[in-house]
């Protein structure tokens, strides 16, 4: 057979007659080569059965057939040339198969209501970059590329400082330190280096930085440099005070309770001592501890300089401003040292007599031990409180006992003139409150009241008060022998609970070392006539 008549009959074997019935008009012809039961006539592929509309039609990116002739690889179930059934990643890929409006490469106007995305590139918007974020959003829009040209720019990307770009969309571009201002207009950019309060506009202030990027440092309103008002070469914002020509950071520090070379530390380090020594004292002015506490000016307990209120000229002093609220000028030293200060010869030292006993310089900080003393405060200060503070070692380990008896005088004599105005004889003498301390009563100490007698010569049987010690000054209520502690019976008025002169034997005026109430608690037990035995009164 020849080729033409196989083209025939390959026609006529797909050439189906529908028989006349009887009716008049015959039944139109068709032919279907491949025999899927599709038309040539609108089958795309007569020559395959595979293809033919409504064919199963999976998207094949590689072949790109349209087994049902719908014009595209793939599901069109919405007509829009786009099928849905391709992977998601490819471009063709129609994210919403059953709208004819929503495909790849559709318009796509950003839509704050409806959040439609029409083109499917998973923003509601244009994003011509792709990096997730449309760059037609409305303006102020958190979510608003503002480069939608560059991939790299798109709100939430971390800030590149060396680059001029505002890469994360914020208004601002290269604001590493977060102040508003970038680089170069913010002459300092890190925060590690304070850059945050420096910028363009910032305030001036005294630190030797150039605050607000005018390229002057430390100028004034005028943009000129600050004056140096004291003509020591360093201006005001260089120095802790622009009004001594002494004070600047290359000054020598001195013993004048200034800080010298503006440090933040007053007299330290000087070639004269330490601070609160007596080569280096603290002088704040004032005329008591006391003040200097009240004005600010407290730099701990040590040596300061004051003027007492009956004081000619400032001195040096002794200052507590640790025990008892602070305050405190130390007048008096009762000491176990060995030497017979305190006797009755010298009684009137504890009354209105000015002597002074020994020099503050001569104290130790930590008061180890000490010696007899006497400030000239004793008998110039106005006081109203008293403090008294006993000192010993025992076990090798220092303790002392404390009492503060508060409201004694009115601020209107000191403790001289109020010793020696106490009466004589006084056998029931007025006792005054502790008011804090850790003072007890134990042994034969009957009260930790404070009483003062002035009996400097000897009291027999025969004179209004019975007994044979006398004593001068400070003193406590012990009962001596077997003696009970009563409230109706001044049991001693001194004797050796003392803190003054007291003496059995008259004819020696030797020191007898009661030391207060140390000898009724029996707790002088630190080495007999080294100055670890000692009580130190204070005034305030």
């Amino acid at each position: 057979m020849g080729t033409a008549s196989r083209r025939v009959y390959a026609l006529l074997s797909g050439l189906f007659v529908l028989p006349l019935t009887g009716c008049p008009d015959a039944s139109p012809t068709y032919f279907d080569y491949d025999g899927d039961t599709s038309p040539d006539a609108v089958d795309c592929g007569p020559a395959d059965p595979t293809i033919y509309p409504g064919a199963p039609d999976p998207f094949d990116s590689e072949s790109g057939v349209d087994e049902n002739c719908d014009g595209i690889d793939g599901i069109d179930s919405d007509g829009d040339g786009y099928p849905g059934n391709s992977p998601i990643e490819h471009p063709r890929w129609d994210c919403n198969d059953s709208n004819a409006e929503i495909y790849p490469d559709a318009e796509d106007p950003f839509d704050d209501e409806g959040s439609v995305d029409e083109n499917c590139d998973g923003v509601d918007g244009i994003d011509q970059d792709g990096d997730g974020y449309a760059g037609d959003r409305a303006p102020g829009d958190p979510l608003l590329d503002c480069d939608d040209s560059n991939a790299a720019v798109h709100p939430g990307v971390p800030e590149d400082p060396n680059t001029p770009l505002d890469e994360n969309c914020d208004g601002i571009g290269a604001d590493f330190d977060g102040d508003g201002f970038e680089t170069p207009e913010d002459c300092n950019d890190d925060p590690a280096a304070g850059g945050a309060s420096v910028y363009p506009g910032a305030a001036e202030i005294c630190n030797e930085i150039d605050d607000d990027c005018d390229t002057l440092v430390d100028e004034d309103a005028d943009g000129q440099p600050l004056f140096d008002s004291d003509g020591d070469g360093w201006n005001s914002c260089s120095e802790c005070d622009d009004d001594l020509d002494s004070v600047h950071p290359e000054a020598t520090e001195v013993c004048d309770g200034v800080d010298n070379d503006c440090d933040g530390q007053v007299d330290e380090d000087t070639t004269e001592g330490t601070p609160g020594s007596c080569l280096c004292p603290y002088n704040f002015g004032g005329n008591s501890c006391r003040e200097v506490r009240d004005q600010g000016h407290s730099q701990g307990s040590g040596i300061y300089i004051v003027q007492p209120d009956l004081a000619p000229a400032p001195y040096k002093v002794y200052c507590d401003m640790d025990m008892g609220g602070g305050g405190w000028t130390l007048a008096l030293i009762s000491s176990d040292d060995g030497q017979d200060t305190w006797t009755t010869n010298n009684s009137a030292w504890m009354g209105a007599s000015p002597v002074p006993v020994g020099d503050v310089c001569g104290l130790q900080p930590d008061f180890a031990t000490a010696a007899d003393y006497k400030s000239l405060a004793y008998n110039q200060l106005l006081f109203a409180d008293l403090m008294f503070i006993h000192h010993s070692i025992g076990g090798g380990q220092a303790f002392e006992t404390w009492a503060q008896y508060d409201g004694v005088s009115n601020n209107s004599q000191s403790i001289g003139s109020f010793t020696a105005a106490q009466p004589y004889p006084d056998c029931e003498p007025q006792g005054y409150p502790m008011t804090d301390g850790n003072l007890l009563v134990a042994g034969s100490l009957c009260y930790t009241d404070l009483f003062f007698n002035v009996a400097d010569t000897n009291v027999s049987d025969g004179e209004p008060c019975p007994g044979d010690y006398s004593s001068f000054g400070p003193t406590w209520n012990i009962r001596i022998a077997n003696n009970t502690c009563s409230p109706d019976v001044f049991h001693s008025p001194g004797s050796n609970a003392s803190l003054g002169p007291c003496a059995v034997d008259w004819g020696t005026h030797v020191e007898w070392v009661s030391l207060g109430f140390g000898t009724g608690l029996n707790i002088n037990v630190g080495i007999e006539g080294s100055g670890e035995n000692h009580i130190r009164m204070y005034v305030r």
